[in-house]
């Protein structure tokens, strides 16, 4: 938690290499919490890495979102080539 909230690009690319898995998941979301708001392009590279659709779909509209407001440009060039339904991908883009 701490890690993710004072260097969440560092604990993201951490996370990003465990193994699929519990322990992985748990992590994610840990990083996702904590780090969003410090670092959403971060958070955003570790879920498009991760190769999970699950994942994806639970965290990548939230992080997009957080992402959006604070460099528009950079999250809608991320969200079009996600792994997003296409009417999660609308509505991020359409706001």
């Amino acid at each position: 938690n701490e890690w993710a909230f004072t260097d969440a690009s560092d604990a993201a690319n951490w996370v990003g290499e465990f193994p699929a898995g519990k322990l992985r998941d748990q992590a994610v979301g840990k990083v996702v919490f904590w780090g969003q708001g410090q670092s959403p392009a971060a958070v955003a590279q570790m879920l498009g890495t991760l190769g999970s659709s699950k994942l994806m779909q639970e965290y990548g509209e939230q992080v997009a979102s957080i992402w959006m407001t604070r460099d528009a440009p950079a999250a809608r060039s991320w969200i079009e080539q996600a792994a997003l339904p296409d009417a999660v991908k609308q509505r991020l883009l359409n706001r």
